[in-house]
């Protein structure tokens, strides 16, 4: 692009929205002159329901800076990242830094468009969390640790539910634990005899 005759953006590829919905949420969009002549600008959208841009045309001097601000309205919907963009046209003009807004609108309605140079802009969304959601998220990372801690906690007391109810069995039933021990003895002699037998 000619120096003499041109316009920086930042962002130069996409205009970045924080998107929460039913909140209006506002990003900047810098223009940077750095030719030696005065530019006029006029900056437009396809979808002017949803968006404020404020100033939407001015002059800028040589190598004068502007911050233009975009403000994306809230809805329950949101806006079309595919299809929304922002066009930024612009031109050398002899018009002053002063020159009345009134005056400049007029220029813009009386000039052929395709005489002006042009950039575009698209739109990007970055959804953010409510305050509400991020609680939430907050509250459950801070509560898994502790029910694990309490399923750790109920699974030891079955643990010694359990033996205490084998305690209990064997205290009761007295004759029928010591059966139970000489089985398992005579078994275990058994088999470890059968296991010698073979090797």
């Amino acid at each position: 692009m000619d120096s003499n005759h041109s316009l920086l953006l930042e962002p130069n590829e996409f205009i970045v929205f924080e998107y929460l919905p039913n909140n209006s949420v506002t990003s900047l969009v810098h223009l940077k002159n750095p030719s030696s002549c005065n530019l006029a600008f006029k900056l437009k959208t396809n979808s002017p329901s949803s968006y404020i841009v404020r100033p939407t045309q001015g002059i800028l001097g040589p190598y004068d800076e502007r911050c233009i601000s975009v403000s994306l309205q809230g809805s329950e919907s949101g806006p079309d990242p595919e299809k929304d963009k922002f066009l930024i046209l612009y031109t050398r003009t002899a018009f002053p830094t002063t020159y009345p807004m009134a005056e400049l609108t007029k220029y813009w309605l009386k000039t052929d468009i395709r005489s002006l140079k042009k950039a575009q802009l698209g739109v990007k969304l970055e959804v953010v969390r409510s305050n509400s959601i991020q609680h939430l998220v907050d509250y459950t990372e801070s509560t898994s640790g502790s029910k694990e801690e309490e399923e750790g906690s109920r699974r030891k007391e079955g643990e010694k539910k359990s033996v205490s109810e084998v305690v209990k069995f064997e205290l009761k039933f007295p004759d029928l634990s010591k059966f139970n021990l000489r089985l398992w003895t005579f078994v275990s002699l058994v088999v470890g005899g059968f296991f010698y037998c073979i090797t």
